[in-house]
């Protein structure tokens, strides 16, 4: 996969009823826009684009091509994969393809396509409206290494993408070798120098955070700097004040976590999704750890919680929002608009991402409170005037 850069989905005709049902025209342009896609996407959707059909004709075959809008039955997709395949049935009058006839779309990029629904709720609104703000070009870059392993990767708004994997053996320090344990460890600062060199558009990037135990990251950052200036890397010097040394407990892509909560990388990335979605996690866990009693998680306690306008903070993963049970997907929506409606703050995260993988763990859904509830049989809420959530809790 190749990184796109700052393109923003593209949005086209968008006709919607007043209950909310209708079409919109969209053209994914870089790859996560596909994920963006991906979560609109729903059985019994219809979707209308071009697409190749073979067709026999009285002597030999062709490939012509054809809009089709089908009913969706189907969706397969994988964040490395730069296509949707998209499998239903045809609504379309064709001479080349029979209504009912079953058929799989593929949605690429820069190819538009017509997504028509029963109905377009806040949910499926708001991704659109996400995926057309250019407030997405704020991305992060990170290496995670130690010696002999590294990976680079892209932080976007919605996922952690790891471009490129970095693997070498490093000759152990011996007498006598020390001077093939330095070009082994040179061989490999190469490989990761150029790897960060393919992959990280400075244009876009506002930081890469190089993380390691011990002193990895500096001795790599020294190389990487002398080798750029040696080789007139202008891409690599002109961006030497866009990198951020951090420690890490490993170089393995897990310790990624670590670093994205660093107090020190999130001050540099406050202005990303990213960032603000990490601080919402840490401020839960340290709520849970002092005054356990608000912070709740699963759709029971949360729901009780915001039946009483306790909310101050609601984390949800996307990935509820793609339930196939369409009742449990309203039931999340409703949640959310609920709680919005109640004075709360909102935050969906994307399970592509580190922050949502560990919101997930927690069942997907989570919240901070304003004041504590009572136990269950209780008549009454015990309220401390302590209690209640503060500015100081992000």
């Amino acid at each position: 996969a190749e990184y796109m850069g700052t393109p923003l989905m593209k949005q086209g005709k968008r006709h919607l009823e007043r209950d909310l049902s209708g079409s919109i025209q969209l053209t994914a342009t870089e790859v996560d826009d596909l994920w963006a896609v991906y979560n609109l996407l729903a059985p019994g959707d219809r979707l209308k684009t071009s697409t190749y059909r073979r067709v026999t004709l009285e002597r030999s075959s062709e490939r012509v091509k054809v809009t089709l809008e089908i009913v969706i039955e189907s969706i397969a997709y994988e964040p490395t994969d730069l296509e949707i395949r998209v499998s239903g049935t045809n609504v379309t009058e064709s001479p080349h393809i029979k209504l009912g006839a079953y058929h799989t779309h593929t949605i690429e990029l820069n190819v538009p396509f017509t997504l028509s629904k029963p109905k377009w709720d806040t949910i499926y609104l708001e991704r659109i409206a996400e995926a057309c703000d250019v407030a997405r070009a704020a991305d992060v870059a990170a290496v995670v290494m130690q010696e002999g392993l590294a990976y680079v990767c892209l932080i976007t708004p919605s996922m952690t993408v790891v471009r490129q994997k970095i693997e070498f053996a490093i000759s152990r320090k011996r007498k006598g070798s020390v001077d093939q344990h330095s070009k082994t460890t040179g061989k490999f600062f190469d490989a990761v120098m150029a790897a960060i060199d393919a992959n990280v558009d400075f244009a876009v990037v506002k930081c890469c955070v190089i993380a390691s135990p011990g002193f990895v990251k500096d001795n790599f950052f020294a190389y990487m700097m002398e080798r750029a200036r040696v080789d007139d890397n202008r891409k690599l010097l002109d961006a030497r004040g866009s990198f951020l040394l951090v420690h890490s407990s490993s170089g393995h892509k897990h310790a990624l976590r670590e670093v994205m909560a660093d107090p020190v990388v999130a001050a540099q990335l406050q202005d990303t999704k990213a960032s603000r979605d990490i601080a919402a996690l840490n401020a839960f866990y340290e709520v849970l750890r002092v005054d356990e009693p608000r912070a709740q998680y699963g759709y029971r306690p949360v729901k009780r919680a915001n039946d009483v306008n306790a909310i101050a903070v609601l984390m949800v993963t996307d990935e509820l929002f793609r339930a196939a049970d369409l009742a449990k997907r309203a039931q999340y929506v409703d949640l959310v608009e609920s709680v919005r409606a109640n004075g709360g703050d909102v935050l969906i995260f994307s399970t592509q991402h580190t922050s949502g993988e560990q919101l997930a763990q927690l069942t997907g859904v989570a919240a901070i409170l304003r004041f504590p509830l009572a136990e269950d049989g209780d008549e009454h809420l015990a309220v401390d005037s302590d209690s209640y959530i503060t500015d100081d809790d992000f």
